[in-house]
């Protein structure tokens, strides 16, 4: 789990990419796989991305107060946190 950036989900199938750029396929929901991550290293960032805690570049907040998050490997689209996780999102990244 250490070597997963982040898995994504699109077109019916979770995503995850490694830190080395390599993709793999699952068929298995973002909600499965995160029963098996550590919470301490991983985050539900919103309703299509969970992200290690290593793979965010940069987070900041845009002008109408979103939390706009910046992954490594680039993501093809920009992520934000949900409003509603905006805080318990910024007390787990102190926790870095």
């Amino acid at each position: 789990a250490e070597d997963v950036a982040y898995i994504f989900f699109s077109d019916g199938k979770s995503h995850v990419i490694l830190f080395d750029g390599t993709t793999f396929q699952s068929s298995s929901s973002l909600e499965n796989l995160e029963l098996f991550l550590d919470p301490a290293l991983f985050f539900r960032i919103n309703q299509q991305i969970l992200a290690n805690m290593q793979a965010i570049k940069q987070c900041r907040q845009d002008l109408q107060g979103k939390l706009r998050v910046e992954l490594f490997p680039a993501f093809r689209h920009d992520v934000f946190v949900n409003k509603r996780k905006a805080l318990e999102f910024k007390e787990w990244l102190g926790k870095k």
